[in-house]
């Protein structure tokens, strides 16, 4: 997603009930239009580790997700191919060419379901490579949960109390 600056008063399609400053908007090659830089990381939690649009009870920004739907008339599956392929080639990761070719508009469902988790997992392996992954509950949950789904068995929990009451001790 490449930044860009709006007028102000310009209105994101995904959160049109507030204002954001002008400078902190992207174009979404998904959406095929502009969105404020904070939906990005919502629309990113709601595709990362799922198979479908994520139901209100596992992810708190479902709204956001049946909104994309709605707007793009995309299935859930073309809808992540979309926003993964745009995402890996926005961070400047390699993708082949048959990827690059491929229309998700076109494919068959089982196709296009396999396709999407190779995709998940090289922005997984990604991630990891880009960071010291000490990561705890409460700097993000959300990527540590869709990090736990994508990477079953990969990633590891510890449970840290030093810096509580009990843990003091």
């Amino acid at each position: 997603m490449r930044r860009v600056v709006v007028e102000d008063g310009h209105k994101c399609p995904l959160c049109p009930d507030h204002w954001d400053e002008p400078e902190h908007f992207v174009w979404s090659d998904l959406l095929r239009a502009v969105i404020c830089h904070p939906c990005t990381y919502e629309i990113h939690n709601g595709f990362l580790g799922f198979a479908e649009w994520p139901p209100a009870n596992q992810y708190s920004a479902a709204g956001k997700m049946k909104r994309i739907r709605k707007l793009t008339g995309l299935t859930f599956q073309q809808a992540k191919f979309i926003y993964l392929r745009s995402w890996l080639l926005d961070n400047n990761e390699r993708i082949s060419e048959t990827l690059k070719a491929f229309n998700p508009l076109r494919a068959a469902v089982a196709d296009l379901h396999a396709v999407n988790i190779k995709l998940d997992a090289q922005i997984s392996r990604m991630c990891l490579r880009a960071v010291d992954f000490r990561i705890t509950w409460h700097d993000d949950p959300a990527i540590f949960s869709a990090l736990i789904r994508v990477m079953p068995g990969q990633v590891h929990t510890t449970i840290d109390i030093s810096n509580t009451r009990e843990g003091r001790r």
